[in-house]
């Protein structure tokens, strides 16, 4: 996109809302001044740079966008959706990390819709979200992507799979390696389930936890500083799910099934 357009657009006041707000159709001055709650006189200027701009035009006796004004609205639109994303969960995504997230996922952000944060009181950080738990006793399926467990992990991972619950789960290769060296009877009977299915992703993977049950995605991610805090990230729309099923099968496909821990 041409400079003159973005500082034009970023730099006026109502640039962006104008241009949104006749995306679907033409309106007239009186229209947009009342939608943007300003005067149609203050708003004139504006509308004057945007025609000079080539991105809005007269028409029927009000403006709509030209063919150049409808090019930057749909180029605009996915950016802004991502940046509502970002507002909506405030700062846990400026603060963590979301290199875990592949940049097709990325340019997706969108679908995860507003996040619920979760803040665990100082006796339970170190138990799984016991909400989640309870969740994904009333699912078909746990898909976790995994870089770090809990000590209680393995009893939880068994109890969900006598609960006839579909457990899948990819570790980093180094939380693997740990299994395998230090406690690999904990997970010794789950490998061997037909309701269990275990995979070891060849590198690390930064986020500490992706889970997901039929009802909602959580994360538990790295800080910036590559820190864990134990904030947690809920999210539970539909498109989230979809979303997250994708995430799990980006890694499912490049890790490699264990079939024996």
């Amino acid at each position: 996109m041409d400079q003159s357009l973005i500082k034009t657009i970023t730099e006026m006041e109502d640039a962006t809302d104008i241009l949104l707000l006749l995306r679907h159709s033409p309106k007239e001055a009186d229209a947009l001044s009342e939608c943007l709650a300003t005067d149609s006189q203050a708003l004139l200027p504006q509308l004057q740079v945007l025609e000079g701009k080539h991105l809005v035009c007269a028409y029927d006796g009000g403006y709509a966008l030209t063919a150049i004004g409808k090019l930057v609205v749909e180029q605009m639109v996915p950016l802004l959706d991502k940046l509502e994303i970002v507002i909506q969960n405030g700062s846990y995504f400026s603060n963590h990390k979301l290199d875990f997230i592949p940049g097709h996922l990325l340019s997706r952000l969108e679908e995860l819709g507003p996040g619920k944060v979760i803040h665990p009181p100082p006796v339970e950080i170190y138990e799984p979200n016991k909400e989640f738990i309870d969740q994904t006793k009333d699912s078909a399926f746990l898909h976790l992507i995994a870089s770090s467990l809990f000590p209680e992990s393995a009893k939880t991972l068994a109890e969900l799979n006598d609960n006839g619950v579909d457990v899948s789960v990819i570790f980093s290769a180094k939380l693997y390696d740990h299994i395998l060296q230090h406690k690999p009877q904990d997970l010794e009977r789950l490998a061997g389930s037909l309701q269990s299915k275990f995979y070891r992703y060849p590198h690390e993977i930064e986020v500490v936890s992706s889970a997901q049950n039929g009802h909602c995605l959580k994360f538990r991610m790295l800080s910036c500083e590559n820190e864990y805090n134990f904030k947690q990230i809920t999210f539970s729309s539909q498109s989230a799910t979809k979303w997250g099923k994708d995430l799990f099968e980006h890694y499912r496909q490049q890790s490699i099934p264990v079939d024996k821990i």
